[in-house]
């Protein structure tokens, strides 16, 4: 449990960091005081302050999961050579102001040798910083699309 919380310690400070430009903050914790070791999350976006995740709408989730995805990569990634980062989706339930958040995330990443792929259906990616590969499904092949 002592390595646990201390594991925990180390993620709060990945997550927050994130959380600040996002506007949002997790934060997790295990009580070593009782015998069952209880663990325990409190979310906090916007007005809604130290609440259960499941107290927040889909796009405030998002948020809440984009800054937990790059802090548990930031953790993963300690001293290690791991340089991917790869996104399912990130632009979803977000509003224009969470994408550019993002963007600046995703942009940060890169800036620091990182290589990260977003998977996406959103047509707002930034050209400048991007490549794009599309695809097609007919009659149910996925074809490459040059």
């Amino acid at each position: 449990a002592f390595v646990f919380k201390s594991m925990l310690i180390t993620l709060n400070q990945c997550v927050k960091k994130y959380g600040d430009r996002l506007g949002a903050s997790i934060e997790f914790s295990i009580d070593l005081t009782k015998a069952s070791k209880p663990f325990t999350t409190r979310c906090s976006l916007g007005d809604k302050l130290d609440k259960d995740y499941k107290d927040f709408s889909g796009g405030e989730k998002d948020r809440l999961d984009i800054c937990l995805m790059f802090g548990f990569y930031d953790v993963i990634s300690m001293g290690s050579n791991i340089n991917l980062l790869l996104m399912d989706e990130p632009f979803s339930g977000l509003d224009e102001e969470g994408e550019g958040i993002v963007f600046d995330l995703i942009r940060g990443k890169t800036e620091t040798g990182k290589s990260v792929y977003v998977i996406t259906h959103s047509s707002t990616l930034d050209s400048l910083y991007a490549n794009k590969i599309e695809f097609e499904s007919i009659n149910g092949n996925t074809h490459l699309i040059n």
